[in-house]
């Protein structure tokens, strides 16, 4: 998605307690459309999480009455309702369903929500019944509603067309159906519940419950010709397990001819979960992907743009210590060309590569004594770059003009580690 951002909230089926229910938003410029909101408040920590401030979701649409998609917006429209009242929420709150369910919003809010608050339903609050085959124009998109014929809650899913043309479509939290066809047809991205793996559907009974496998979702993906699959609603998996079965079921098998040792790290989202996607968490404000554009094939990047990221990213910040490093062993003498690479993996402070390369040109020692070298004279975790480049001081303006290598003025340029890194070489 280019023009737009596919932000998942939650994942996981009605029992889960590891993860949030299934419930996402799609931004749009600096608005988002909420698709469905969890059951609870804990729709606020996802918000918060996600970095989507409420003032900023003025559309939302609900599938279906069950719990663990409906609860959460009770939360919403309190806390909504709350920012109107004291002039913290600009325009007003649309909310989209089926007309039954409507009713049993409506229900819910009075029972549990304070007068004053409920009273906004219907002055800036509005909920808008769709029928099946329904077509509306939201956020600019132009938008089909249509009933997936639950065999448990009346429920409905939705098709939209993005603004690069592609087609969008959501299904709701049951398996696919042929009357469906019209709307997931050559979908460029499909959502499709999938209660859990194949190899699981004794344990979790998937079919029983009138949910599906993973299995049936790729194979509904491929004849619908589907460009992107994303599945959703899965039993609760917390990620120890699921890095058991990571190493079990992928690694095992892949390494096979390469068997790890005692010496080998395998590092499986040592963040824990990734929720953050899109050009927010990737590409900075410049939208750029990679800096080979800017600066050449000589400057191998694996991700971001640097104009657009503040100093706490290595994508920056790292790629500065990997210049102020090959700078000074060729000031030192120990080669005449030299390119460093560091790589990290998030929530592992220390990178899990170092590699130089001198282009055959070291006259010291090989690259790989110069790389076991590079530990002892420089601090390469984050807060240690970020410390000794001094780069916290404003200085964004100069290398967004003007470049970010090259001018004597910037830290990474100095070469004032050729001693000590004489000393731990020779």
């Amino acid at each position: 998605m280019t023009d737009e951002t596919l932000i998942l909230l939650g994942t996981g089926n009605a029992t889960v307690t590891k993860c949030f229910n299934t419930c996402f938003a799609i931004k749009t410029g600096e608005e988002y459309f909420l698709v469905d909101t969890g059951g609870g408040n804990g729709i606020m920590t996802q918000l918060e999480k996600a970095g989507i401030p409420m003032e900023s979701i003025h559309e939302i649409f609900m599938s279906h009455e069950h719990t663990d998609h409906l609860l959460g917006l009770i939360w919403l429209i309190r806390m909504i309702a709350t920012k109107m009242k004291k002039g913290q929420y600009e325009g007003n709150l649309n909310i989209y369903c089926h007309a039954d369910l409507k009713e049993i919003i409506l229900t819910i809010t009075r029972l549990t929500v304070q007068a004053k608050f409920f009273n906004m339903i219907g002055e800036r609050i509005f909920i808008y019944p769709v029928e099946d085959n329904e077509e509306r124009d939201i956020l600019g998109y132009h938008m089909t509603f249509f009933d997936i014929h639950s065999t448990k809650a009346k429920q409905f899913g939705f098709t939209m067309n993005l603004k690069n043309g592609k087609k969008f479509t959501f299904l709701g939290d049951e398996p696919y159906q042929e009357h469906e066809e019209v709307y997931a047809k050559d979908a460029d991205w499909l959502l499709h519940e999938a209660f859990c793996l194949y190899a699981d559907r004794d344990k979790y009974k998937p079919y029983e419950k009138h949910h599906t496998t993973v299995k049936e979702a790729c194979e509904n993906g491929e004849k619908l010709g589907a460009k992107n699959l994303i599945l959703y609603h899965t039993e609760d998996k917390n990620l120890k397990k699921l890095e058991a079965e990571i190493r079990k079921k992928v690694l095992l098998p892949a390494l096979r001819l390469l068997p790890p040792d005692e010496d080998t790290k395998i590092l499986i989202n040592p963040s824990g979960r990734f929720v953050c996607g899109g050009m927010d968490a990737d590409t900075g404000l410049t939208g750029r992907k990679l800096m080979v554009d800017s600066y050449g094939s000589m400057v191998p990047h694996g991700g971001g743009a640097f104009s657009g990221k503040d100093c706490s990213k290595v994508d920056r910040s790292a790629a500065y210590m990997a210049r102020y490093i090959a700078k000074n062993i060729v000031a030192a003498g120990l080669a005449s060309k030299c390119q460093v690479s560091l790589a990290y993996a998030i929530g592992v402070a220390q990178p899990v590569m170092v590699q130089v390369d001198t282009f055959g040109t070291g006259n010291v020692c090989a690259d790989d004594c110069l790389e076991l070298a590079i530990p002892l004279v420089f601090g390469l975790t984050p807060k240690q770059i970020v410390d000794s480049l001094r780069l916290t001081r404003p200085i964004f303006r100069q290398t967004a003009a003007f470049g970010h290598f090259g001018r004597k003025e910037f830290p990474w340029e100095r070469t004032g580690k050729v001693e000590a890194l004489r000393n731990a070489v020779i």
